[in-house]
């Protein structure tokens, strides 16, 4: 599936309790078994993955929902092919595996693919139920990751903070919010890995943090607190350039490290 205009029976009734996404479900979440997903087209596309939009709506209760497919991509790039390849994944492995990842055969590939996807996933679900503002996961299947898809009714998606025009007050806003996320994932020992403006929604009043494939965990990783401190700088940065009070990146990240060693 892909292509704009194609259809399929729903994924939910064939995935598993621990692919679901947290109790309670969203009302959103459409979860008839006869519920079909339609393909609306790509809306973004990255080295690693694709961003499909999908409407899965159930003829029996009227029911629809917008979603967000993230879908790694075939061929895996090499940066994330030696970053496995050297054990720095967090993939548990067996000797076959090991050997098809390193040749990046097909089955590597699907591999990588599926264990990115639900790496992912697994990050969503525990930074959702903590309060951080992600996306919503609904659920898992190989390596498509199914979430909320965070824009209007139309299909037009959030913009990303690096573009959206913010003025003082909201500027502020927007930055408390990101310290409250930031120290959130701090709480449970992570950092992003790959925090910027560019990775960030603005949605109404709310932010929403995007793409997590890159979490480190701040004191298992050799270079989690230089990530951490990384993190910060970006974010300071941009706020600091957006002319917001009080931005200290050196203020954030001593608070992150201290709370993640708590």
């Amino acid at each position: 599936m892909g292509t704009f205009g194609e259809q399929r029976w729903s994924t939910w009734p064939e995935t598993s309790h621990a692919g679901r996404g947290p109790l309670p479900w969203p009302e959103w979440v459409v979860t008839d078994g006869d519920a079909i997903d339609y393909e609306l087209g790509v809306v973004k596309t990255g080295k690693e993955a694709e961003i499909h939009l999908i409407r899965r709506y159930s003829p029996s209760s009227g029911r629809e929902a917008l979603m967000a497919a993230k879908r790694y991509k075939p061929t895996v790039p090499p940066a994330v092919r030696a970053r496995v390849v050297n054990g720095s994944d967090r993939m548990t492995q067996s000797g076959r595996d090991k050997r098809a990842i390193a040749k990046m055969s097909k089955y590597g590939q699907f591999l990588v693919r599926s264990e990115w996807a639900t790496s992912e996933f697994e990050f969503l679900r525990t930074f959702y139920a903590a309060g951080v503002p992600v996306p919503y996961p609904v659920q898992i299947q190989g390596a498509e990751l199914l979430m909320e898809w965070v824009g209007d009714e139309h299909g037009v998606a959030a913009e990303r903070l690096i573009h959206a025009q913010l003025d003082a007050g909201r500027a502020s806003a927007a930055f408390e919010q990101v310290l409250h996320a930031m120290l959130a994932m701090a709480r449970l020992g992570y950092a992003h890995g790959d925090l910027s403006p560019y990775n960030i929604l603005v949605s109404g009043g709310r932010i929403v943090i995007i793409d997590f494939p890159q979490v480190v965990d701040i004191a298992k990783n050799p270079e989690g607190a230089l990530i951490l401190e990384r993190d910060c700088r970006n974010v300071c940065s941009f706020f600091e350039q957006l002319g917001v009070p009080g931005v200290d990146v050196e203020t954030l990240y001593g608070e992150c490290l201290s709370v993640a060693w708590t």
